[in-house]
């Protein structure tokens, strides 16, 4: 038995905690091992999670997080959140993390966002502030979607085509951007385009396989709400990923909706669309990159319902932000159908006016 109050510095082992419906505990440290969370079973934290040193894991598996304090990963630790199915609270959610103050990706740490692979739910985030430090990652590449497995479509609403004999080949998957037809011909076509450029909560599609091989996942969703600064100077990516072999499509790229108070940092956001090496395939299409700076409540709630007619929108990020934003995708497929690339909206808001009465 653990203790609550204590941290979890045991040496090697797997440590799962289960039959309650929640976890409660005054702060909780990891330095070695790999706690599993599993399905059900919120954890609770009124103070700091802090998850450090290498081999350090974490995996929360279909579960809620509550943090009151800071949310570190540092040291070379790492953090795996598997989503649930979502629950119909809103498109893409299935699981909720909360965070009070500071959630933290140091240098040569991880933390990995595993949408669901059938159903498309992911981690809806609620932080007071983001920090990723130079080597840092918030990683959802090829955690979307899953790929079609042998002879099946990629999964998602952009999930590429298999095509059976004489092609036996899959077609790349679509979000941001088309898929790519497959160079064999133009029958394993890619999938099609699909979502909200303003606002993306859904995670990238997978692709076409082939038999005896499963087509590259699309990318995951980054969900976030920043209540005050996103400093990114490490890595932020939900890129599709490449097929094991070239007869198979790629995953296209995820989602990132990141919704702060403002933005600055010299890393990388990327939803790129997977892109197989050589010149056969079918590569994935971009993903799809928003990212709200300083929107008022009152603006929110409108943007949120889908109206952003007063929205002020550029693909150029902010000035204080002098990294590199992309939702790219490859040349390789069919010459009549190759990939296209995603999207990547800046969206700010008009500033708020003044009522004067005169009596």
């Amino acid at each position: 038995r653990v203790s609550p109050s204590e941290a979890l510095s045991l040496g090697s082992y797997m440590l799962q905690i289960g039959g309650i419906s929640t976890l409660s505990m005054p702060s909780l440290t990891v330095t070695a091992g790999e706690p599993w969370i599993p399905a059900g079973v919120k954890l609770d934290v009124a103070g700091n999670i802090t998850i450090r040193n290498s081999g350090t894991f974490v995996i929360v598996t279909n579960s809620d997080v509550s943090c009151g304090g800071n949310l570190v990963v540092e040291n070379s630790g790492e953090r795996q959140l598997r989503a649930s199915a979502t629950n119909g609270a809103a498109a893409g959610w299935g699981n909720g993390i909360e965070v009070g103050g500071t959630l933290k990706i140091a240098a040569s740490s991880h933390l990995y966002l595993h949408s669901h692979p059938t159903n498309g739910g992911s981690m809806a985030f609620d932080v007071d502030s983001l920090d990723i430090d130079v080597g840092g990652t918030l990683d959802a590449v090829g955690k979307g979607f899953a790929g079609g497995a042998g002879t099946k479509n990629g999964l998602g609403p952009g999930g590429g085509v298999y095509m059976g004999n004489p092609a036996d080949r899959g077609g790349g998957g679509g979000y941001g951007g088309r898929g790519a037809t497959h160079t064999y011909g133009v029958g394993p076509t890619g999938g099609p385009a699909y979502g909200n450029e303003c606002a993306p909560t859904l995670c990238g599609s997978g692709a076409g396989g082939k038999s005896g091989k499963t087509g590259g996942p699309g990318g995951g969703l980054v969900w976030m709400r920043v209540h005050r600064s996103a400093i990114i100077d490490g890595t932020l990516t939900a890129n599709g990923a490449v097929a094991p072999e070239w007869t198979c499509g790629d995953g296209s790229g995820g989602g990132i909706f990141l919704d702060c108070g403002d933005l600055s940092g010299t890393g990388s956001i990327t939803a790129n669309g997977g892109m197989i090496g050589g010149s056969n395939g079918a590569n994935g299409g971009g993903g799809r990159i928003a990212v709200w700076e300083g929107v008022p409540d009152v603006y929110r709630a409108r943007f949120l319902s889908g109206n952003f007619s007063a929205a002020i929108i550029t693909n150029e990020p902010p000035a204080a932000f002098t990294g590199t934003v992309t939702a790219t995708c490859g040349t390789v497929g069919h010459v009549s159908q190759v990939a296209q690339p995603g999207s990547v909206v800046f969206l700010t808001s008009p500033p708020l006016g003044s009522l004067l009465i005169v009596r």
